[in-house]
């Protein structure tokens, strides 16, 4: 398992190419909250999510919002594989690619603030 994709963003650049950001305040609290975790390769990711969307409900505003950020890079993971999935797949006879597909998908700036709503 790679852990550093719960402190590590997949994002766009001004270019719009691909660039990650590590954000070291997500990896500090993801460290120090999950401790016992890290020395334990055989932990599913299914077991870290839990955990931590437990702690985006049950805890301080600034430690459900560092939760809520490893979570969201995580994501951002999932989102550019599914992108390349599709590309992959339907991408030739439709005339796309990832490329064309990651701008509408992966729109986070890696920011910690409470979005209170959802922008279509």
């Amino acid at each position: 398992m790679n852990k550093l994709e719960y402190w590590t963003l997949v994002m766009l650049n001004s270019a719009g190419n691909r660039q990650l950001r590590e954000i070291q305040i997500a990896k500090t609290f993801f460290v120090d909250t999950l401790a016992d975790l890290i020395s334990i390769d055989e932990v599913s990711d299914t077991f870290i999510q839990k955990r931590l969307l437990e702690l985006t409900q049950n805890n301080s505003s600034q430690q459900s919002l560092l939760a809520q950020r490893c979570l969201l890079c995580f994501i951002s993971w999932q989102v550019e594989k599914v992108c390349l999935s599709l590309e992959q797949q339907f991408g030739n006879f439709h005339g796309f690619t990832h490329r064309d597909l990651l701008p509408y998908v992966l729109d986070d700036d890696g920011g910690l603030q409470a979005s209170t709503t959802y922008q279509w």
